[in-house]
Formats: C-alpha cells, structure tokens, sequence
C-alpha cells in the first residue's frame, strides 16, 4: 500500500527525529557533520548569473537540490517567485533557516518523474539521492513539477535540476509544464543517472526530441538548454 504524501509530510512536521545537529558557521546553517571543504566546496560552485543574464522574463523559477539554499538564494534576487525542493530533512531545515526571503517557497519533497514515496539515501554530508523503486516505496516524499505546478497561475520561465542523477526523471515528471511553458534549462550532466538506468545521452535526447538544444557548458558539469523557438 503506499504511503500518504500529505499525512508523511504532516508526520515529518512533528517528529525531529530525522533532523541532525545543525550549527552556523562560515556563513551559512549547515548540518554539524560538515566539513569546511565541503561547505566552501558548495560556496564555489553555484552559477546562475549565465542563466540570468540570457533571460528577458523573470517570473517564476523552479529549483530542485536545495542544500543549504544558496540556490534559491541567488535566485530570489532575480525572480518574482522562487520555488525550491529538498528532500533530505536536515539540509531542508538549513535552507530554511539560510533563505528567509518571502519569495522563496522551499518544499520538503523530492522531484521525480511520477508522485511516490522513495529511500533517502546520501553520498555525503551535503548531497544525497533518492532510490526509488516504485512510486509508493519508501518514506521520503516525491512530487511532481507538473502536479505541483499545473494548476497554479505562474509562468515559469526557468528550471535547474541538481538532483544526484535523478534529473532526467524530474524532468519526465515536468513534460507538459515544460511544454507549456519552455522554460530556459539548467541541469547537471555527469553521469549520475547511469545509477538508474538512464544515461547523460538519454538525457540530450529526451530533451532534443522536444526542442531543446544545449548552449552553454558550464564550470560545474552543468549544462545550459534553451528551447528552439527562444533561440535568436
């Protein structure tokens, strides 16, 4: 039987337990187990201002592998609306603490191809991956972009996915948003999914076969993808 997103989410709300020892240090909540490299390593690598600078609207922005929130951080200075996802309980409530801005909507949940539940696991202190077997294993909650975005009135003009190789699922869980909407791309491209039975050439292809073309790599393995009918 699966789980129940919405009773999860309220039982995680009330029980801590999950939730390791957090501690402010080198500008940001992190979790107490965080070592310096590995924070400052973090620090270096977000890029967005290629990203920003190629778009003429700035409206909504999806965000998925929150972290510490330095993410949707950035973002919220560019966007009206920031929307950003992390499922790993004690980096969430870091993100939480880090990203007070009221245009920042932060989601405990991980994004995937269909709405279930999945098994948390983590590489290291600072990144994890979700393995899931099915929709309706395991307990850590997995949503959608298209049915947490259908229905709202937002125009979403850009998605970046750093989701440890799960990023073509969640893309797969956004095909009619992203058809609706085409959004500018930024997603990580190294290899991860090959975990999952997917590879970075499915990726370029799911995306190819529905207008999208890579144009810019950048320093981080991640990769640019703008939509054929933007391109100028």
């Amino acid at each position: 039987m699966g789980i129940n997103l919405k009773k999860e989410r309220q039982r995680r709300d009330v029980d801590n337990s999950e939730v390791g020892e957090i501690v402010y240090r080198n500008r940001a909540y992190q979790p107490a187990t965080a070592t310096t490299k590995e924070v400052d390593h973090y620090f270096a690598n977000i890029h967005l201002s290629d990203a920003i600078g190629m778009l003429e609207n700035k409206r909504c922005a999806i965000q998925a592998g929150g972290c510490l929130g330095l993410w949707p951080l950035e973002l919220s200075t560019h966007f009206q609306e920031v929307w950003t996802f992390e499922p790993d309980r004690t980096l969430y409530e870091c993100l939480k603490k880090n990203v007070q801005r009221p245009n920042v909507i932060p989601t405990d949940a991980a994004l995937g191809k269909k709405p279930g539940g999945g098994n948390m696991t983590t590489r290291g202190i600072m990144t994890g991956r979700i393995d899931q077997i099915d929709s309706i294993i395991g307990d850590t909650p997995i949503t959608t972009i298209d049915s947490m975005f259908t229905d709202r009135d937002l125009s979403i003009d850009f998605i970046q996915l750093d989701v440890e190789g799960r990023e073509l699922d969640a893309l797969k869980g956004g095909e009619n948003i992203i058809k609706r909407y085409k959004p500018l791309l930024q997603i990580e491209v190294r290899g991860l999914g090959e975990k999952f039975g997917s590879d970075d050439d499915e990726l370029f292809q799911w995306l190819a076969i529905r207008g999208y073309s890579p144009i810019k790599k950048l320093p981080r393995s991640d990769v640019i993808f703008m939509h054929g009918s933007n391109i100028s």
